[in-house]
């Protein structure tokens, strides 16, 4: 076996099989019997994978798959798993109340973020720092995917201070002067993201005040 790696072995076999246009399903099976050959050899680089076919989980295998961006497969459009309607009360939540998961999306996003860890796992080996490396890059994205990056809230609560002429937008409370420093950006709607119509900026004691009211401080 030319590697010791689940995902390099499966593009190996691919390979030298003329590199043909193989579906998840074959990927699928490649994989299965790569883990086989490598668990013959008494290695295992890839210990989640072998758990999640032992208990079954095609959602975790088939993500799996998507995960490695092999280049025969069509995108993330072969890879997609079932989608569990939401409950129609799930989805007339009250607003201002950020949107929860259900039980089987719940299982869903374990199940990825083993995937995440197991990758980890593969590409960092025995590498302790290397580990703490990947960690924290993908973190880093991850809170950029929602929050956007420093400069961008910076520029935008520089917007909002002048559009509020320096003053709190709390409208609950008498007007009064944002602090030169530490004003708070408030979202409106944690999902909207930091857009100018979605914001606002507070001063730190409404921010708490509000966050206090919500149930979000300790």
């Amino acid at each position: 076996m030319a590697t010791e790696s689940l995902r390099g072995e499966v593009m190996s076999r691919w390979k030298d099989a003329g590199q043909p246009r193989w579906s998840v399903a074959r990927t699928l099976a490649v994989a299965e019997q790569v883990d086989d050959a490598l668990e013959r050899r008494e290695l295992n680089p890839g210990p989640r994978f072998g758990e999640a076919r032992s208990a079954g989980d095609q959602f975790y295998l088939k993500t799996w798959i998507g995960g490695c961006r092999f280049v025969w497969l069509d995108g993330c459009a072969q890879i997609r798993a079932r989608r569990t309607e939401v409950p129609s009360s799930a989805r007339q939540a009250a607003q201002g109340v950020n949107r929860r998961l259900t039980d089987v999306e719940l299982r869903n996003a374990n199940s990825l973020l083993d995937l995440v860890r197991s990758r980890i796992d593969e590409l960092a080996a025995n590498d302790q720092r290397l580990r703490f490396a990947y960690n924290r890059k993908i973190a880093k994205e991850l809170s950029y995917d929602e929050r956007g990056k420093p400069v961008h809230r910076i520029r935008l609560k520089a917007k909002k201070r002048k559009a509020q002429q320096e003053l709190c937008a709390n409208d609950r409370v008498p007007p009064h002067p944002l602090p030169e420093k530490g004003a708070v950006l408030d979202r409106l709607e944690a999902e909207g993201g930091y857009t100018e119509e979605n914001t606002r900026l507070l001063c730190p004691t409404c921010d708490a005040r509000l966050q206090a009211e919500k149930g979000y401080s300790d």
